[in-house]
């Protein structure tokens, strides 16, 4: 059987270095696929819910404090530039068409137990939002991303296909209510490089050694559901508070599988087989959405506070060696879930009938757990009314 000292001795050559024992266990057993999993999760109010309710309704009344929300009637003559999430009605209009590009990453440094890592996605949404009532919307949405984790040396590459269903209202004429759930499916595919740490640069130092090169292919599932509570409060004509609370639940579930040499010369001695993997993230956010408005489009700033209710602290990964022995566990880096949420964005519309406009999001998190983790995330799209 394999254990930590037989390891450390067939790469270093040395069994009685702890320290040496555990940085060539993190190289061995590599942490990228704990981590990896965070490629996935993504949450519907920080890329989708600046987004829904857009073309859903106006502001009929001046009165401060008060919104009439009213998808059907003809906007105000006293407030032409009062607005309700950015739209000015000309017609009776059905619903919408929009398209946005999605960019999100999470970061994070080493916590002791995992090293450092940094994930990405990039890709794109297709959306449609049909009116159903005076004071409803429902809407659906699909997408594409391409992404990765990285980690050192090793990668985990991911393609993630995901839609979902939404639904927006205005309770008692004064709230506004969101809701999604989304399934997401993923692909995964994990390089992992091992080196003799004996064989360095004679000048730098840095190790020139690779061992071996192995690869892993697996699926994974995720779902994401998101709801939403907002008090618009007309502060102005032309400016609106939005005091916020929110429930966000994210599950992400990872096929196990094994390890195989890129090589065909390899011994593959330190092949690895991984158990499937299962990550759940509950959050509560509470802050305060703000809007200005004006005849060209709007501008909107938000600051949260998420409270993590739930879940796992931090990702784990459970496997074996190939060639034998007892299984352990792998663990990704805890970010430290708390966080302040940053956002800022505008929106403009793009003709004089107020049919069409482009929007742009940018938001950030900073994790209060963990002070070197941050995630950020970026949308820039269109939208058609019909």
């Amino acid at each position: 059987t394999w254990d930590a000292p037989d390891i450390a001795f067939s790469l270093l050559g040395s069994k009685d270095d702890p320290a040496t024992i555990n940085n060539v266990l993190h190289q061995v057993a590599t942490d990228v696929r704990a981590n990896s999993i965070m490629s996935g999760v993504l949450n519907p109010s920080r890329f989708l819910f600046p987004r829904i309710g857009w073309g859903n309704g106006q502001m009929e009344s001046g009165e401060r404090g008060r919104i009439d929300w009213n998808i059907n009637r003809e906007r105000s003559v006293m407030n032409q530039f009062s607005q309700f999430r950015g739209q000015v009605p000309q017609r009776l209009r059905k619903g919408s068409l929009w398209f946005d590009y999605i960019g999100h990453s999470i970061s994070s440094p080493s916590d002791g137990n995992s090293g450092a890592y940094r994930t990405y996605i990039n890709g794109g949404l297709l959306g449609g939002e049909w009116n159903l009532t005076q004071h409803s919307a429902f809407g659906l949405v699909m997408g594409y991303g391409n992404g990765a984790t990285n980690s050192g040396d090793d990668k985990v590459r991911m393609n993630d296909y995901f839609m979902g269903i939404y639904f927006v209202a205005s309770p008692f004429n004064q709230y506004e209510f969101k809701a999604y759930v989304g399934l997401g499916r993923q692909e995964y595919t994990m390089f992992h490089t091992i080196y003799n740490s004996t064989l360095k640069d004679s000048n730098t130092g840095q190790v020139i050694g690779i061992l071996d090169r192995y690869y892993g292919r697996t699926d994974g599932t995720t779902i994401n559901t998101s709801y939403e509570l907002s008090r618009p409060v007309m502060i102005t004509d032309r400016f609106i508070l939005r005091p916020t609370v929110g429930i966000d639940s994210q599950y992400a579930w990872q096929g196990g599988f094994t390890e195989e040499a890129l090589s065909t010369t390899s011994n593959g001695l330190y092949l690895l087989s991984f158990d499937g993997m299962y990550l759940n993230h509950n959050m509560v956010r509470l802050g305060i959405n703000s809007e200005s408005i004006g005849p060209r489009g709007s501008l909107w700033l938000r600051g949260f506070y998420n409270f993590n209710f739930g879940g796992h602290g931090y990702p784990t990964s459970r496997a074996r060696f190939v060639n034998g022995g007892d299984k352990f566990d792998v663990r990704g880096a805890d970010i430290g879930w708390d966080a302040i949420n940053l956002g800022i964005g505008f929106h403009l519309w793009l003709n004089a009938e107020h049919s069409s406009s482009f929007i742009f999001d940018y938001n950030t998190d900073l994790f209060i757990g963990n002070s070197g983790a941050s995630s950020h995330g970026l949308r820039v799209g269109v939208l058609r009314h019909f």
